[in-house]
């Protein structure tokens, strides 16, 4: 059952992921322009983290789902180094350039040992270790992914608890009670995104769980009928919970966090089940324009400080703003595919070179 359910990732996750992952990006256009008020744009941002989040925490869920280890704890150890060592080839570029910049600052004024002592938390970060401490990450956006890499081995637990009603129950009441209390506030106070991370790994789990659920009590969420008026009816819904959240953080609607999240929980929900007629559309490059958002919400935060040190002298504002976005928006593109484009192939280099190997040992 879960080796089924996760052949049903469709093409609007993928396309999900980058219209978040855009939303994610012009919030944090923050950097280098000075608004004069409020934001004209996608304040309201932060909760498409969650999605990303909740989608980590389902596909993780259902990996493993349905399937006995001998060795769990294991298995589980083996898949956590690996699934955060195969973002290392985009995060440790972007983490060192991030403090080349930093840096620059020291060494105009001469100040040798302060810029060589600005690089003593390098190390850190590029071992997602930033979110142990109170520190803020330089590259802010990676708090997500140093986060999510120390409560990973958590969630695991949870996951290798054998009853399912028992992770359900779990799953539901931790993030209930957490975005009850904070929603998607944005605090960064320590360690309020160590709490965040597993309550949104937590609603994936909890989403995957529920449809194991209900296929063991006879009603499969996840059959294959996706015609009729239900169809249509799922289509609707998913795509109303999709672009509500959007439109909330376009235009900046204050007090709406717990309703979004709602929302895009609703949303991937449907989405994963297959059940709504866009699990049927096959959308021409859907899967590289998913994959294309890691190298997007990586590089955003780069390009934006550039922006402001070499545009801005460091000092936002509010001019040539039209000229500043296009910049950013043209150049994180660029940087992101050739970054992916370039560890793409290293890796198919690197599984021929394999592959030839294993042939020379036969």
């Amino acid at each position: 059952m879960g080796r089924e359910i996760i052949k049903k990732r469709n093409d609007m996750v993928d396309i999900s992921r980058l219209l978040f992952a855009l939303c994610l990006m012009y919030h944090h256009t923050y950097v280098f322009i000075l608004y004069d008020g409020a934001y004209p744009f996608c304040h309201a941002s932060r909760y498409f983290v969650e999605a990303f989040l909740i989608w980590t925490g389902y596909f993780t869920y259902k990996h493993f789902a349905g399937h006995e280890y001998s060795n769990y704890p294991g298995e589980g150890f083996k898949y956590w180094l690996s699934k955060f060592s195969s973002f290392l080839p985009y995060t440790i570029p972007a983490i060192l350039v991030q403090y080349i910049m930093d840096s620059l600052k020291y060494w105009g004024n001469g100040g040798t040992r302060s810029a060589i002592a600005s690089f003593y938390e390098m190390p850190f970060e590029m071992l997602y270790l930033r979110e142990t401490y109170t520190a803020s990450a330089r590259v802010v956006p990676l708090w997500f992914l140093s986060a999510m890499f120390l409560v990973f081995p958590l969630m695991l637990l949870l996951i290798g608890i054998k009853n399912k009603y028992t992770i359900a129950i779990i799953s539901f009441l931790y993030p209930a009670f957490y975005y009850g209390k904070t929603a998607v506030s944005g605090i960064r106070d320590w360690p309020n995104d160590l709490l965040r991370a597993m309550a949104g790994l937590c609603l994936g789990i909890l989403i995957g769980a529920l449809f194991d659920i209900c296929a063991d009590n006879g009603y499969s969420v996840t059959k294959e009928d996706n015609k009729g008026a239900v169809a249509w009816l799922l289509t609707i819904a998913e795509l109303l919970a999709i672009l509500f959240p959007v439109v909330c953080s376009f235009f900046d609607f204050d007090g709406t966090d717990k309703l979004c999240l709602l929302s895009i929980v609703i949303a991937i929900a449907i989405m994963l089940s297959g059940r709504s007629y866009t699990a049927s559309l096959k959308i021409p490059f859907a899967s590289y324009m998913g994959r294309l958002s890691l190298p997007l919400y990586i590089w955003q935060w780069g390009v934006a400080w550039a922006i402001n040190l070499f545009m801005n002298n460091g000092e936002k504002n509010g001019g040539n703003v039209g000229l500043k976005l296009a910049i950013y928006f043209v150049l994180t593109f660029v940087i992101s595919v050739v970054s992916m484009t370039i560890v793409d192939m290293v890796k198919k280099k690197n599984i021929s070179s394999y592959s030839i190997r294993k042939l020379g040992d036969v």
